[in-house]
């Protein structure tokens, strides 16, 4: 997929619309949700107006930003030949030009992904200054958002022993406290929390089998819950400590589930995706004796 940025994107970020950054995937919440009060200004009967385009490669991950510049990754593309490296970028939402480029080898087996297609998938992560990515081949990329300047990095597959999902990892990173949580298929977790700052492992999961879904992070009976849908299961863990709060099983499961849940009232949650089959609401309750579904 070539991608385009364009003036659609630009003239949404520097309207007083938009004063807030959409720094993750699905925004500030993570739910594609903007706040009630928000008004986007009328675009009138022609539309907007193209200012400035610029091409990238291939890829699918989408764009966040602090609302003056706009972080990406992708691919290396020249038109007929997809490349072996993924290039995370900083681009200046009003003037389209780039300000930063981080690259690193992610050659791509020849068996992997689909019709060509060989991501990245997952979006940045924008956190506290930083700007945090998960490629294709799991090499998670933790880089100085000002500057483009790696403070830490890994291979999920080669540093912990994770498989290679078929399609790519497409786990986009949530920012917790003073940490960045993963999913990442290892031999020995499902889910790594990494400090934020220097990469060290605040906590690892029990080992689940993932999928190519993205968690989210919601609030249950008053409780915070790093929510996610895996190969097998529907859970929820602690985004402090890991624990498993509770998990649901998912009857006909595949690994190609790959949407985030989506966090609704009365401590529901709905999920869907390939592997499930459809839709599927989740009541979440609790007792004396934990959490339930």
């Amino acid at each position: 997929m070539l991608r385009l940025l364009t003036l659609c994107i630009s003239l949404l970020l520097c309207s007083s619309a938009i004063a807030q950054e959409w720094g993750q995937w699905g925004g500030p919440m993570r739910d594609f949700s903007l706040p009630a009060n928000t008004v986007i200004n009328p675009w009138g009967e022609s539309g907007l107006e193209s200012i400035w385009s610029s091409e990238l490669g291939d890829g699918s991950s989408t764009i966040v930003t602090d609302g003056k510049m706009l972080y990406t990754i992708y691919r290396t593309y020249d038109g007929t030949t997809i490349g072996q490296e993924e290039i995370v970028a900083a681009i200046d939402a009003a003037t389209g030009e780039t300000k930063w480029q981080y690259k690193y080898a992610a050659e791509v087996p020849a068996d992997r992904g689909w019709q060509g297609e060989k991501g990245p998938n997952g979006s940045p992560l924008l956190y506290n200054g930083m700007v945090y990515t998960l490629g294709f081949n799991s090499d998670l990329i933790a880089l100085v958002a000002a500057t483009g300047k790696l403070a830490w990095s890994y291979n999920l597959i080669n540093d912990f022993n994770a498989d290679g999902i078929y399609f790519g990892n497409s786990c986009s990173p949530v920012g917790y406290g003073d940490n960045v949580i993963v999913m990442g298929f290892g031999a020995d977790a499902g889910t790594y929390a990494f400090n934020a700052k220097d990469g060290k492992i605040a906590w690892k999961s029990e080992k689940m089998f993932n999928s190519y879904s993205s968690p989210i992070i919601t609030s249950i009976h008053g409780t915070k819950q790093l929510v996610g849908v895996g190969g097998k299961y529907a859970w929820g863990l602690s985004p402090e400590t890991g624990k498993t709060l509770w998990k649901h099983e998912l009857k006909n499961a595949e690994r190609t589930n790959a949407p985030s849940p989506m966090s609704l009232p009365d401590n529901q949650l709905l999920i869907a995706g390939q592997g499930v089959s459809g839709a599927l609401l989740l009541k979440v309750n609790k007792s004396d004796d934990g959490f339930s579904t």
